[in-house]
């Protein structure tokens, strides 16, 4: 089992090569994500069963999770945990104006990891997981990964249906219209493509005015808007990783920005810096990290 924790996140990857269980009464407003490589993860959630297979992600808020299994596939089971602690989940929530805490939400649990938002969350964890073990690399930039555990949590909260049962203020369930689920599906699964609006708005079969009119509503920001804020997390989450090696254009190029100077500028009303300086922090820590390691070599051999 390997764990790491910062920032407010613990990642868990475990493996085992025995079925087992457990049972949990937590009251801790923590979120999980666990995410099985190999093997089969049944939770019982208050009195939902629900079940996830590798290619699929679980959501799990604590305070409702009573019952855990993990089932293995030819004696092994492969497990990723992502736990995002109370600090964290106070953070976000209310910049989205949900009215709710983590357990009023009723989250839909499942998540596949092939379609909507599962590439981008997923590219979010994988660079969360190389920051974090190994040589630690995020630990060394906490602004960095501040920024990529709010971006996947924003991911999450703006894109898994969900409702608010806030009835002291005699609110609807804030549930996002289908037809806005599946243009935010859409764009998620076509970040590298030059989308237009009315491509966006026919693949949700609604017109131009009601894909506005729903995102302004529910989103509070407009399509384009939107889509080029989730192309600029995947450039950052990219830039931020430290097995990338593709340059800031190549990557830009890849999540579908053509003008580097406003791509530059967008990224740095973002982020607060240059796609080049996040690139600099992300190998400066690498090479801090490397520094420490001869140092502690050097001195052992003494």
């Amino acid at each position: 089992m390997d764990i790491a924790a910062a920032n407010g996140l613990t990642i868990v990857q475990a493996q085992c090569s025995d079925e087992w269980s457990l049972t949990y009464e937590g009251d801790k407003e923590n979120l999980g994500l666990l995410i099985p490589r190999t093997g089969r993860l049944e939770v019982t959630l208050d009195e939902q069963d629900v079940s996830a297979v590798p290619g699929q992600a679980l959501l799990v808020p604590t305070p409702l999770m009573r019952y855990m299994r993990f089932c293995c596939d030819e004696g092994k089971h492969v497990l990723v945990s992502l736990n995002f602690a109370k600090s964290v989940i106070a953070r976000v929530l209310p910049s989205l104006a949900v009215g709710a805490e983590l357990h009023e939400l009723h989250l839909e649990p499942l998540i596949d990891l092939s379609k909507g938002i599962g590439p981008t969350l997923n590219l979010l964890v994988r660079t969360l997981m190389t920051g974090m073990h190994g040589d630690r690399t995020l630990e060394r930039s906490p602004k960095t990964m501040a920024r990529l555990i709010d971006s996947a949590l924003h991911l999450i909260f703006e894109n898994v249906p969900h409702r608010s049962n806030d009835r002291a203020t005699g609110r609807l369930p804030n549930i996002t219209p289908r037809h806005v689920k599946i243009a935010t599906d859409f764009m998620h699964a076509n970040l590298h493509r030059q989308l237009t609006v009315a491509e966006i708005a026919k693949a949700a079969a609604v017109s131009v005015r009601a894909l506005q009119a729903g995102f302004q509503r529910y989103r509070d920001t407009t399509p384009l808007r939107y889509l080029r804020a989730i192309r600029l997390e995947a450039v950052h989450a990219e830039l931020s990783s430290p097995e990338n090696r593709l340059s800031v254009g190549e990557v830009a190029l890849k999540w579908g920005f053509g003008h580097f100077g406003r791509f530059s500028a967008q990224y740095r009303a973002i982020y607060g810096q240059y796609p080049s300086e996040t690139v600099k922090q992300t190998w400066r820590a690498l090479k801090e990290k490397d520094t420490d390691i001869h140092v502690g070599h050097d001195e052992s051999v003494k």
